[in-house]
């Protein structure tokens, strides 16, 4: 906490003397550039762990096929205040899709199979390897799906967050499930992390 309050106080009192020196728009751009974010892999772990988020993300992926880290993505670029979109928003599904279809949804059909008795066999000790095993796959290729959602999003060009324009969270969601679900995934408490002031 107090390391929290440190950094926080370091980046204040620069950019307070930034305004002295330069515009206002100069020292928006300073704040942008001094807050350097978590990764995607470390705001998703953090972000789930909520239990109302979590349940939220469960309920969206298996009613309505919603994506749930290219959903965890979205908003991790909102907290960055990032607006990318939504050609770019289609273009990151379109590219995670053959991943998402031929190794994330076999493997978590696989590792939910094994969470219940197979009949006529009695789920032993075996099973449940398998059952942990599989748990462990699945989330090594949720990992790995992360990282080329990162990867895709350094590659692509976004904006700041203009006044009145929906957030990247809301138009993903959109499309594909209803509204009353997006208020729940907006009120995290989710912070993103600010490494030092470059001196």
């Amino acid at each position: 906490m107090l390391l929290k309050l440190s950094i926080s106080c370091v980046i204040l009192r620069q950019c307070s003397y930034l305004s002295h020196k330069y515009n206002k728009d100069d020292v928006l751009k300073a704040k942008f550039i001094v807050s350097t974010h978590k990764s995607l892999l470390d705001f998703a772990f953090s972000y789930y762990s909520e239990a109302d988020i979590a349940n939220a993300c469960i309920h969206l992926q298996d009613k309505y096929s919603v994506n749930i880290c290219l959903l965890i993505a979205m908003r991790w670029l909102d907290k960055q205040e990032r607006w990318i979109s939504d050609e770019q928003i289609k273009d990151i599904a379109d590219y995670i899709k053959p991943w998402v279809d031929e190794v994330i949804i076999p493997t978590r059909s696989l590792r939910r199979r094994l969470k219940l008795p197979i009949e006529p066999f009695t789920r032993n000790a075996v099973q449940e390897q398998m059952y942990l095993s599989i748990k462990q796959l699945e989330l090594t290729a949720e990992k790995e799906l992360l990282g080329e959602i990162e990867l895709r999003l350094k590659d692509e060009s976004a904006t700041a967050k203009h006044f009145g324009a929906m957030e990247n969270l809301e138009r993903y969601l959109a499309p594909l499930a209803p509204k009353e679900f997006w208020e729940i995934l907006q009120q995290d408490k989710v912070e993103i992390a600010l490494k030092p002031c470059p001196v």
